[in-house]
């Protein structure tokens, strides 16, 4: 289903109608009345809530709010977060749940076995989200007797265990353009052209489609800005941008 966007106003138009209903005693929100955080896609769906004219001077309002809580971050397009209560009430859960959780387990007489294991699961669940077709079974007994993959899938497998174990390797190191590239001849070895391995793209001969309908979703970065756009990927991974401390766990949805 096509999302619809959200529609547009000028800054000065913003302003005015949000002032006129901060001076009728309305209060800035970043939320719905059933504390949503929605895009306008959801919001012109609902009905209209009392002292707004219509539902699109309520999303401008709720727009505003959102803009006065933001933050931007310091990548090639705008990009910008908001931590909604819910999200800051789930990051303390689990922060305050997670400390010691693992060290609670009692597995010191068991910790190397314990820790292949997890790296053998996470390698699995991981390629078969990319589409690797084999079973659990045969996946485990692979990577655990070192067998040489008999398929693409298998490979996939093989590959993510081996990254898994490379980024485990590498965990305390600063992130680098260098390093992704080595993770990514890792990850794609055997899996696509040699020629394309551990490199950059070198060209713009790709697409995002809809394989339904042939349409276009997303057309990616010129190949050209890609060298300084890691640099800067890099730099927000190793904490040297931005100037505002960004919370780990939230880290990983951001990118």
């Amino acid at each position: 289903m096509k999302i619809v966007p959200p529609p547009k106003i000028s800054r000065e138009e913003l302003f005015a109608s949000v002032f006129k209903k901060i001076q009728q005693g309305l209060v800035p929100t970043i939320v719905d009345e059933k504390k949503r955080y929605s895009h306008w896609d959801k919001i012109r769906h609902l009905k209209t809530p009392d002292k707004f004219d219509d539902i699109e001077q309520y999303w401008h309002f709720l727009k505003y709010s959102r803009l006065q809580q933001q933050k931007n971050l310091p990548f090639s397009e705008n990009f910008s977060f908001v931590l909604t209560d819910d999200i800051q009430q789930n990051i303390h859960e689990i922060d305050s749940k997670m400390r010691g959780s693992l060290e609670a387990k009692n597995i010191d007489s068991n910790s190397d076995r314990y820790i292949v294991r997890a790296l053998i699961d996470e390698a699995i669940s991981s390629s078969q989200l990319e589409g690797a077709a084999t079973t659990r079974k045969v996946a485990r007994e692979m990577l655990k007797h070192d067998k040489t993959p008999n398929d693409h899938s298998q490979k996939m497998i093989d590959n993510n265990y081996h990254a898994i174990k490379f980024i485990n390797e590498h965990k305390q190191d600063e992130l680098t353009p260098s390093l992704i590239l080595q993770l990514h001849a890792i990850v794609t070895k055997g899996t696509m052209d040699d020629s394309e391995v551990g490199k950059l793209r070198r060209d713009n001969e790709v697409n995002v489609v809809d394989n339904s309908t042939q349409t276009i979703l997303h057309h990616p970065p010129d190949f050209q800005e890609l060298p300084s756009r890691l640099t800067v990927l890099c730099d927000f991974a190793n904490g040297n941008s931005p100037d505002y401390f960004v919370h780990p766990i939230k880290t990983p949805a951001l990118n």
